[in-house]
């Protein structure tokens, strides 16, 4: 079970990486535009909507993708100074936070993007629930990514214990 959580993980962060391309593309098109546009001073003004909404997906599934990588900011005063099974049981026990903290931005994203359900983006016409499903998008992709994480480190933390 946990192998087929690992690659489809794995698999998952590779089409997130490849998201945040297209993402990062799309915004700086639509920037350069913009630019471009006010210099000809043409109004474009689908340009800004479209920068902001891909600068917001490209926040959300940034932070699933830097969760996956283990490479989000950590302070690491108290593990530095313990050693042993005592930092695998700190690790799972920070783990299992960042499990329930996942869990809870994934519910309130969805009914955050309930609630907004009804509204529509003034110039591209587009549903504002399509622009903050987002947030629980790179919830649940960090709930995948922390449970996969536990079952590792409980994995290190018996082979410990059985050797």
């Amino acid at each position: 079970m946990y192998y087929a959580l690992q690659q489809i993980n794995s698999f998952i962060a590779r089409v997130i990486g490849i998201l945040l391309f297209f993402a990062f593309s799309i915004m700086i098109i639509s920037c350069f535009t913009q630019i471009v546009t006010r210099l000809l001073e043409i109004s474009a003004v689908w340009t800004e909507e479209t920068a902001r909404y891909m600068a917001v997906w490209m926040t959300f599934l940034g932070v699933a993708y830097a969760f996956r990588h283990k490479t989000m900011i950590a302070v690491e005063i108290l593990s530095d100074r313990i050693d042993g099974n005592s930092r695998k049981i700190l690790s799972i026990f920070i783990l299992i936070l960042s499990l329930i903290f996942c869990i809870v931005l994934t519910i309130f994203g969805f009914i955050l993007v309930l609630k907004i359900s009804g509204q529509i983006s003034p110039v591209l016409h587009v549903p504002m629930a399509l622009v903050y499903s987002g947030l629980p998008t790179a919830g649940l992709l960090m709930v995948l990514f922390s449970i996969e994480d536990i079952i590792k480190w409980i994995k290190i933390l018996k082979e410990k214990v059985v050797n």
